[in-house]
């Protein structure tokens, strides 16, 4: 077994060797994918290496996570906002 550390949580990947077909078998990790056009794939891999990140998944990883903190920002702000028209 091979354990590998995830940078984006403290979840690690652990993997086993498939003796079967000489490939690894993840377990219990999550996988997101997604189906794109060449254009969109030449976009996400242009994006990516001006960003300084070697792949398109933690590229699109990295933009997700960036996209979430900044909803959750805006949505403090719409709170804070509702709550000064009470007073």
């Amino acid at each position: 077994m091979y354990t590998f550390l995830n940078p984006f949580n403290s979840h690690n990947a652990s993997v086993t060797p498939c003796h079967t077909e000489n490939l690894f078998m993840a377990t219990s990790i999550p996988r997101i994918t997604a189906r794109v056009d060449v254009d969109t794939q030449n976009l996400l891999t242009k994006a990516a290496a001006i960003a300084g990140i070697s792949s398109i998944n933690s590229f699109v990883l990295s933009a997700a996570i960036e996209k979430h903190s900044k909803l959750l920002n805006a949505n403090k702000h719409l709170d804070l906002a509702k709550l000064m028209t009470y007073f």
